[in-house]
């Protein structure tokens, strides 16, 4: 039996990329003028900006090896996300059929990983009717500065919040970069280096755009379609090894 599924949000949960990309052209207005008057060439557009967030997946490294912006215009322009996402009247739907795999799953225990605002998600899974399928969700703030995903600390946050058993519960995420497959081969590390037993597997969500085939780092499965999704966890349910 799947005992826990965790999930990426932006890409995975949510088709959020055209409305990040209009939140970081205000940030950029608000915080960093000189970029706002004239945008680097990987915010010319939603499509290069996918592409370049495809790239980095770090959004320091964005804002700093992408954009070209100072170590103190990228601390600034973190602190503008939040504000200028909540003030953004542009709504990040969810892929068609997602919503109902929340629901699914809702009598497990469910989270989100995301680098995004937890606040915004929350708004998000309460505008669809969602609040209750997800016990926790851990976005950029709630853990340390330099410990976000592929570092395993977000999950440890989701093992104290959501009761996850790592010795005892099957556990699948679900993401739509390497850095998500990154992501669970340090947790499974984590737990080996500490003796402990673990069995948490990695689904790629491909429909956004991502092309997992041209990975270094392969996930254990990827889904093509949201059904493709379903068929995946409902085959990881059901197993009985």
């Amino acid at each position: 039996m799947l005992n826990a599924v965790l999930w990426d949000y932006d890409g995975t949960l949510a088709d959020s990329y055209e409305k990040n990309y209009y939140v970081t052209l205000e940030v950029l207005r608000k915080g960093v003028p000189r970029l706002y008057r004239e945008p680097p060439a990987a915010l010319a557009s939603v499509a290069t900006f996918f592409e370049a967030v495809t790239v980095f997946e770090d959004w320091r490294k964005l804002y700093t090896e992408c954009y070209g912006m100072t170590p103190e215009e990228t601390e600034l322009a973190g602190r503008l996300w939040s504000v200028c996402q909540r003030e953004s009247t542009l709504t990040a739907p969810l892929f068609d059929g997602v919503g109902e795999i929340l629901q699914r799953y809702g009598d497990r225990k469910q989270g989100i990983v995301s680098q995004n605002s937890g606040e915004e998600i929350r708004v998000v899974l309460h505008d669809n009717g969602l609040d209750g399928c997800v016990g926790y969700v851990c976005g950029y703030t709630d853990v340390p500065q330099f410990s976000p995903k592929p570092s395993p600390v977000p999950f440890l946050k989701c093992v104290e919040m959501l009761h996850i058993q790592p010795s005892a519960d099957k556990i699948v995420y679900i993401g739509d970069h390497e850095e998500d497959v990154l992501f669970v081969r340090n947790i499974r590390r984590y737990y080996e280096d500490n003796g402990v037993p673990i069995r948490i597997l990695s689904v790629a969500a491909s429909y956004s755009g991502s092309r997992p085939a041209t990975w270094e780092h392969q996930p254990d499965y990827v889904a093509h379609s949201i059904k493709e999704l379903a068929a995946i966890l409902k085959e990881i349910d059901e197993e009985t090894v």
